[in-house]
């Protein structure tokens, strides 16, 4: 029996659980974000969390690819085809996924833009930040097809292939569910975030779901893998191109003038 869907918000993994990240209101990406957090229980056996991974792979034959080639929780070798390059299609359904994101960075960017030069940074900004250095980092796009979680398997567990098999730190993945007629948030728990922690992956991902119903154009997730924190000594400001801030490259991708902002 599947477990309900889960609470609204952004988290990052730990090695028993995901924990809340501070002032979710204040995140840059985005306001459109909801939850994915597995519910807390109390540890299991490892031979039940074994036996309860092999139960999912049994009709998984991509996660059964995947996790094939997993040693020591790093993905060694994969056996899977390669994914097809993004459609034409695919690629405007990212790209109106994007668009989406730019939108809601620019209602959640005010409170960084006119901030008081001479008052002192609070969560907001250092959230803001934070968050612009994740948007920043994802580096594989996909739309997987499918409109129930077996269906969606079968192109998401190759994509995290494509993430895994070269791993970096502030790395990240886009994965669109334009046809997934479930819960997205429930799906990323259930069908990503769990197998991918009993396997040895789930105390270095954050994830995040942009979610139709919370206006965003198709369901989506996104994993960054093993994000680095916001340097203590990183410039509130950059006048050089080459070292834009997040917030910078942002505001320029949008079109803004940048005129009376304050960063």
């Amino acid at each position: 029996q599947k477990r309900k869907p889960v609470k609204a918000g952004c988290w990052r993994a730990r090695p028993a659980l995901l924990t809340k990240m501070r002032r979710p209101t204040a995140l840059l990406v985005l306001g459109g974000c909801v939850a994915l957090v597995p519910r807390a229980t109390p540890a299991r056996p490892r031979t039940r969390l074994q036996a309860s991974l092999d139960s999912f792979l049994a009709d998984r034959s991509a996660a059964k690819l995947f996790y094939d080639g997993v040693t020591d929780g790093a993905l060694k070798s994969y056996a899977g085809d390669a994914l097809p390059d993004n459609s034409l299609d695919d690629q405007k359904k990212i790209s109106a996924l994007v668009d989406y994101m730019h939108t809601e960075l620019m209602k959640k960017s005010m409170m960084a833009d006119y901030t008081d030069e001479a008052a002192p940074l609070g969560d907001e900004f250092d959230d803001f930040i934070e968050e612009g250095r994740k948007m920043l980092a994802i580096s594989h796009s996909r739309v997987c097809g499918g409109s129930d979680e077996v269906a969606v398997s079968e192109t998401v567990w190759p994509a995290l292939a494509e993430l895994f098999k070269d791993e970096k730190e502030d790395s990240g993945i886009l994965c669109l569910l334009p046809d997934f007629k479930g819960d997205a948030g429930a799906f990323l728990d259930q069908e990503v975030v769990e197998p991918l922690q009993q396997m040895g992956f789930g105390d270095r991902l954050e994830t995040c779901v942009y979610a139709k119903k919370d206006g965003a154009p198709h369901n989506s997730f996104r994993i960054i893998v093993s994000p680095s924190a916001v340097p203590a000594d990183a410039p509130n400001k950059s006048d050089d191109e080459d070292t834009m801030s997040a917030a910078d490259k942002a505001d320029e991708e949008a079109g803004r003038s940048g005129e009376g902002k304050v960063i």
